[in-house]
């Protein structure tokens, strides 16, 4: 829509309006002010040009409508408003544009055009705003308050509505093309890729919907009289006209043309995807093209998007044609906007050239062109050229960072951040440089883009400005991997978590690390990394629901297991271990725990020096150890799980030692004598003698094995009644070393080692029978519930001299309280024969064995054999 806006301003001067708007503004845009303070004194357009000439401008809100399409031609209102924006000055051009708006007739072209202006000083406002390192939630903001504004209830049945549309889909657009540049300048911002591709359909299938609407317009029938069309003019709408319709068909071309556009800037290089938008836009220009008359004034700008198309699907050749064509064509335009087109041309014909590797087409164009200010693409493919010079060893780093200040200086943030995303990308020119002239390795060889971001990263951290310096470690990382140097990039997301942590970002650190971790795997510190990630988020945090700190400790422990499976023999898979097991006993997950070790000798190489089969058995001899008693109570996890989880990990370890023993005949662990050493581990073994095969060693290192072996040595010495106070005191030191490593106190498997020792310490403590026999019941009494204390108790009484028939008792209520004919009631009985037939109550012990035989015939031969007692023996 190109209304007359002569008439619009209703009396009002530029400096007037701007003075009433600045009432309601910042006090910081009195700077703005004192710029165009001219305009009292001179017309608009020489104090705006004056204004633009300052060094404040910067093309903040992009005035193109995408990467590689010039805009239409601008009205004057248009001009001042963006002249606003350049100046960093969207708060002053919201409020111009609000007073305008506020004075226009309702429904009249005045009206509308406001709006659209307040619509793209709001969007302009909000992209200022945009911290591009946090969430999209910014960005949603700023779409749904250009949305509000653009269906104000006036707005609903304008005739200009259509328009007003059209500039709602035009801000998305500018929203999606600094998201754009935003993502191609730091490609880690996921978040921002997905969020771009939605906005982008969507914004298609409101284009969509918008030119069903559009094809149905009419132009209104033309006024009598030019009196009369000025008197409307003030009262009712202006006359939509024919051109009009034309201008909003041709421009709603265009912005599907760059929407399509910015798709195809979503996905990598020559990607299928790529392909896919490219075409599809050359598709939608073709359509544009025969729609659209031939004497459209801005059909120069369907010429662009067509090679800008051409120029994704790799079709060169066709773009040096059309845009030199052009180029000759508009030298003779007389259009106000010929000179923008020209320079678009020629930039796009440099990137076509440069891309294609044509040199001197490149220099031929820039020749045309003149110098880089001219336009900020111009000044891309100038800096582009300046890292390629440099990565011949022409020009010096420093040299690209001034022109790059420059750029940004000139032509504002966004234009900035293009040019970061062309010094990322410009790995892949070196890369596919080195691969033709065999040059020497990304490690050794010169890399531009690398220096560069290192550079500037420096100068952030000196500023104290860790944003920046976060965001240029991140480009060089995506620059360092394009170049195929892994090493250098994994030092650059290093250094970013590093960053991260040093800033008190300890969550946001934790996932960089780990990142870092699963994206090098090959690097030497990539286990370590892992560590890091892992014990960055150890702790809880005070600041979380219960729900997120139980989501936090499942990430904690899920990056424990995979730093020890994916880095086994890494010294961090240990450490990681540690921390990852003992959390396992201490909650009673020992199917985790089995399942884990499964899975790590999996992993682990058949020849890892650092023994993990030994910490393998220390792991099963202390899960046996914990479910030894399962017998008399509940077991800490289901049963039948865990047994044939213990017997797969006990056949993976005998399958190992036997590989092993076949190329290795002198190894330690010999499969038989493991054999056996597990036959010595059974449940059976409080009636069994112990074995006399020989015991397996555990490193100094790990605690968890040697304090399973030194429960299992006391465990042997107990049941005999042949433990010391060395062995329990050993026993409690490797506790209390397990305790120290781990920073706190934590009840292993359920507490059942703590009653161990508690258990033993009182029967090793006590100066005679009757301050044992005090002790024990304590204990009971504690514990009531506890069957496991009745039975030990009763089984030291049984052993010592004077409490020997007190026993009878706790056996007695050990059978009381547990179903008839299990497991506990028949060790009860069993064990009540025994003290019986010790007492030389011989008589009452065989009375007893017989009433359980005859109760019970069925019960298997170990059994029956016990319950004799010492007639079987």
């Amino acid at each position: 829509m190109k209304p007359n806006i002569s008439d619009s301003l209703d009396g009002f001067s530029f400096a007037e309006t701007t003075c009433m708007a600045a009432k309601r503004s910042k006090p910081k845009l009195l700077r703005i002010l004192l710029q165009c303070s001219l305009a009292l004194t001179m017309p608009s357009a020489l104090a705006l040009a004056l204004a633009m000439q300052s060094p404040l401008a910067n093309a903040q809100s992009e005035p193109f409508p995408g990467l590689g399409i010039r805009a239409m031609t601008q009205a004057p209102d248009v001009v001042w408003i963006k002249s606003l924006i350049d100046l960093r000055a969207s708060d002053l051009a919201v409020e111009v544009c609000q007073v305008r708006l506020d004075r226009s007739v309702p429904e009249s072209n005045a009206h509308a055009q406001w709006q659209m202006l307040l619509l793209h000083a709001k969007t302009a406002q909000g992209l200022e705003q945009v911290d591009w390192n946090a969430s999209v939630d910014s960005l949603e903001s700023i779409l749904a308050e250009v949305a509000k504004l653009a269906r104000v209830k006036e707005q609903n049945t304008s005739p200009r509505g259509p328009w007003v549309r059209w500039k709602e889909l035009w801000c998305r657009r500018l929203v999606n093309q600094h998201t754009l540049a935003a993502y191609l300048a730091v490609p880690g911002r996921k978040s921002h890729h997905k969020w771009l591709l939605q906005s982008i359909r969507r914004g298609l299938d409101e284009l969509e919907r918008l030119e069903q609407t559009v094809s149905k317009m009419q132009p209104d029938k033309p006024l009598l009289t030019k009196a009369q069309r000025e008197l409307k003019d003030k009262t009712l709408p202006n006359e939509i006209t024919a051109g009009e319709i034309l201008d909003l068909r041709g421009q709603i071309e265009l912005l599907r043309a760059d929407l399509l556009y910015q798709q195809s800037q979503c996905y990598p290089v020559q990607s299928d995807e790529q392909i896919a938008a490219a075409t599809q836009m050359l598709t939608s220009i073709d359509r544009a093209k025969n729609q659209l008359p031939a004497t459209w004034t801005h059909r120069p700008l369907l010429t662009l998007a067509q090679s800008e198309a051409e120029l994704q699907l790799g079709r060169h050749a066709a773009v040096q044609k059309s845009m030199g064509e052009l180029w000759d064509l508009l030298s003779k335009d007389t259009n106000s906007e010929a000179q923008s087109w020209r320079n678009a041309a020629a930039s796009l014909a440099i990137r076509s050239a440069r891309i294609s590797e044509q040199w001197p087409t490149v220099e031929a164009w820039f020749a045309k062109a003149g110098g880089w200010e001219n336009s900020p693409e111009l000044a891309l493919e100038h800096l582009a050229m300046l890292v390629k010079r440099e990565l011949n060893r022409s020009e010096s780093p420093e040299s690209i960072l001034r022109l790059r200040k420059g750029i940004s200086d000139r032509f504002g943030r966004y234009w900035e951040q293009r040019a970061d995303a062309m010094l990322v990308s410009s790995g892949l020119m070196s890369n596919s440089q080195s691969s033709r002239t065999d040059s020497s390795s990304p490690d050794t060889k010169s890399m531009a883009s690398l220096e560069l971001f290192r550079i500037q990263a420096r100068q952030a951290i000196a500023a104290n400005n860790f944003e920046m310096a976060i965001e240029k470690l991140q480009q060089a990382e995506l620059a360092a991997s394009k170049l195929g140097a892994t090493q250098e990039a994994f030092a650059f997301a290093m250094q970013v978590a590093a960053l991260l942590e040093q800033t008190g970002q300890h969550s946001a650190a934790a996932d960089e690390f780990y990142r870092s971790a699963i994206s090098y795997p090959e690097s030497p510190k990539a286990a370590a990394a892992a560590m890091m990630s892992a014990w960055l988020i150890r702790n809880p945090d005070p600041k979380l629901d219960a729900e997120s700190q139980q989501l936090r400790q499942a990430t904690y422990l899920q990056r424990l297991k995979e730093t020890a499976l994916n880095w086994p023999e890494a010294q961090q898979s240990f450490q990681a271990i540690d921390l990852l097991e003992i959390q396992r006993l201490s909650s009673g997950e020992l199917v985790s725990l089995l399942e884990f070790w499964k899975e790590f000798l999996h992993r682990a190489s058949s020849g890892n020096t650092q023994g993990i089969e030994r910490r393998a058995l220390g792991r099963l001899l202390l899960v046996r150890l914990v479910t030894q008693e399962d017998w008399l109570e509940r077991p800490l996890q289901e049963s039948p799980l865990l047994s044939k989880l213990s017997t797969e990990l006990q056949e993976a370890l005998l399958q190992r030692a036997t590989s092993k023993s076949e190329t290795s005949p002198d190894q330690e662990i010999r499969p038989e004598a493991l054999s056996a050493w597990f036959d010595s581990l059974k449940p059976d073994r409080r009636w069994a003698n112990p074995s006399s095969i020989e015991t397996i060693s555990f490193e100094e290192s790990d605690l968890v094995g040697r304090l399973a072996d030194s429960w299992n040595r006391c465990e042997d010495a107990w049941q005999t009644g042949r433990l010391t106070p060395t062995q329990l005191s050993e026993l409690e030191q490797l506790r209390e070393l397990l305790m120290q490593r781990l920073g706190s106190r934590v009840v292993i498997a359920g507490g059942r080692l703590d009653r161990f020792i508690d258990l033993v310490r009182l029967e090793l403590g006590s100066s005679d029978s009757e301050l044992l026999k005090r002790g024990l019941e304590a204990s009971i009494s504690k514990d009531p519930k506890s069957l496991w204390w009745v039975y030990r108790s009763a089984r030291t009484m049984q052993r010592i001299k004077g409490l020997s028939e007190k026993s009878l008792g706790w056996y007695r209520q050990m059978a009381s309280g547990v179903a008839a004919g299990s497991e506990p009631w028949l060790e009860a009985r069993a064990r009540t024969i025994q003290v019986l037939e010790a007492a030389g109550e011989q008589t009452k012990a065989r009375e007893l064995s017989e009433l359980v035989l005859a109760s019970y015939p069925n019960v298997s031969v170990q059994w029956k054999s016990r319950l004799m007692g010492s007639a079987s023996r």
